[in-house]
């Protein structure tokens, strides 16, 4: 129960940054597939007057609209995001608390971002 929890928790932030990119929006449609006791793979897909640049831009500076609330720290100012094959969502604060939200696996820029992650992660640093 609490998984499900966290994974909505995890979409409504994925959709926060969805949000800054409204005004440039069209249909907007979201998929999710391969749905296991061990993870969910969502897709979401938007029509927007934006270069594939800008977008990708938005989407790789996560310590911008990621929020604070689903971070160990409370602080997004903490997370760092290394948008390169084998890259670090990791969040690090105070006298070396560190922890690995997930790993960058795919990226073809302007076109795909994929991160394995594990959203339950805070909960046993809280």
């Amino acid at each position: 129960m609490r998984y499900a929890a966290m994974m909505k928790a995890t979409l409504r932030c994925l959709l926060r940054c969805c949000a800054l990119l409204v005004p440039f929006a069209g249909p907007t449609w979201a998929d999710t597939g391969n749905v296991t006791p061990h993870g969910v793979i969502s897709i979401f897909r938007d029509e927007v007057q934006a270069s594939p640049a800008q977008l990708w831009q938005t989407v790789v500076q996560l310590p911008r609209w990621w929020s604070g609330q689903h971070t160990c720290s409370g602080q997004a100012t903490n997370l760092s995001f290394d948008a390169q094959a084998g890259g670090c969502w990791c969040e690090r604060w105070g006298d070396g608390n560190s922890v690995q939200h997930g790993q960058v696996v795919l990226v073809q820029p302007g076109r795909t971002l994929r991160v394995y992650a594990n959203p339950d992660r805070c909960r046993s640093c809280r």
